[in-house]
């Protein structure tokens, strides 16, 4: 039985022990955590397989000549395959570049799925190609939402804005009046692009081109989007990042305070102060490391050993969660600043999706034998709650 197999298993298992009420604390903590390990034993045995779908559908049998058709392959599952199967095969792909480039399908971050398969050659079908994402990022925390518009405006509260409130009135008397002030908001759409070369011999090979636009392009587009999610601030087309966003919460511990046990009451202060329930943690690897290698006073690991679950009890885990919050341990997290939240508060806008298009007719690349790669978006961030967030801090010693 193969690791995701086996993860399956497991998982059922935890699910009908909750069903059942028979679950315990570590059996419940590792139906929270076991969610993360089967999307990364999916991902992984699902790239292990793209390669060869790939070549067994650019080897499914093409013709040339009028009335050219292809034969229908397998669905595509990446943004890499569906570049390639717009194409038609590797030699339509040179032949398309050299006559102006090609483009692939928008592929959207969203909820639902779709597949790619059967094309033609001369017909051009934007569908939508699930995007994915093989590790946890700040943008999975928070829910998507497609734009048909550059600009959305919406109106959200004004923090402790509020005067007056509801109150029992005898019969005949006057009505207490409860005042609200919103204030409108703007959340416009910025474009994240990047651009690489690779030469011509390069494109004969297919699982590279697979790999560099699935691996390369695409994951470093991801990394610019989620470093504008949270550091971004609002300068010109930059997004208002969390951490930069004005309403945001400051939970500061006093010095010599646990940074876990501030982060503890940081979720406090969000159930008190904005009244929702705080869903996930973003925080720096050093920070996690930290946390994870923390010792009590009888030298045992807080969280669990290298080879031990904490105290010897329920199931060992490589990276836990903190407080039982969905944490995603990122270097784009400002270091000794984690940041918890109801990340349901918050949603990426976007119109279309990633899209790639490759082409010669750039620079020297006809003189130099290369063809440039173009990977875009265009995306947003809306928060319709800042003060469902909070930054957290410890005050120096």
């Amino acid at each position: 039985m193969d690791k995701f197999e086996e993860l399956k298993a497991e998982a059922k298992s935890l699910v009908d022990a909750f069903n059942q009420g028979t679950a315990t604390d570590e059996q419940k903590s590792r139906l929270v955590a076991i969610g993360d390990e089967l999307k990364t034993a999916k991902t992984q045995m699902d790239s292990a397989k793209s390669a060869q779908d790939l070549l067994d559908a650019l080897n499914s049998g093409v013709t040339e000549g009028e009335g050219t058709t292809y034969s229908r392959g397998p669905a595509v599952k990446s943004l890499g395959e569906a570049f390639l199967s717009k194409a038609g095969d590797l030699g339509a792909l040179a032949r398309r570049i050299k006559s102006g480039g090609v483009e692939a399908p928008e592929f959207k971050a969203a909820n639902t799925a779709h597949t790619l398969e059967g094309l033609a050659f001369e017909t051009v079908t934007q569908q939508v190609i699930e995007e994915v994402r093989p590790t946890p990022t700040v943008a999975n925390l928070m829910t998507n939402a497609a734009m048909s518009n550059p600009v959305l405006k919406y109106f959200r509260q004004v923090p402790g804005s509020t005067e007056g409130a509801p109150a029992i009135t005898p019969e005949g008397t006057e009505k207490p009046y409860v005042h609200y002030k919103f204030e409108q908001v703007t959340a416009g759409l910025s474009k994240i692009a990047g651009v690489t070369d690779v030469t011509t011999e390069m494109t004969e090979d297919a699982p590279f081109l697979v790999s560099l636009i699935n691996s390369f392009l695409v994951r470093d587009l991801i990394l610019e989007e989620e470093a504008q999610i949270l550091n971004g601030d609002g300068a010109g087309d930059n997004f208002d990042g969390l951490y930069h966003m004005s309403g945001v919460l400051n939970v500061q511990g006093d010095a010599g305070t646990n940074l876990v046990d501030a982060i503890y009451r940081s979720t406090t202060a969000i159930r008190t102060q904005s009244k929702l329930v705080p869903t996930g943690l973003v925080i720096h690897p050093i920070d996690y490391e930290n946390a994870r290698l923390d010792k009590d006073g009888n030298g045992q690991y807080m969280g669990g050993g290298p080879f031990y679950a904490p105290y010897g009890n329920g199931t060992l885990q490589f990276a836990p969660s903190l407080w039982g919050l969905q944490t995603v341990v990122t270097p784009n997290a400002k270091q000794g600043t984690p940041l918890v939240g109801d990340f349901r508060q918050a949603a990426i806008l976007r119109k279309g999706g990633i899209v790639v298009a490759a082409s010669d007719q750039h620079d020297r690349n006809f003189t130099q034998n290369k063809v440039t790669f173009r990977a875009e978006e265009r995306a947003g961030l809306m928060v319709q709650r800042p003060a469902a967030f909070a930054k957290v801090s410890v005050k120096a010693a």
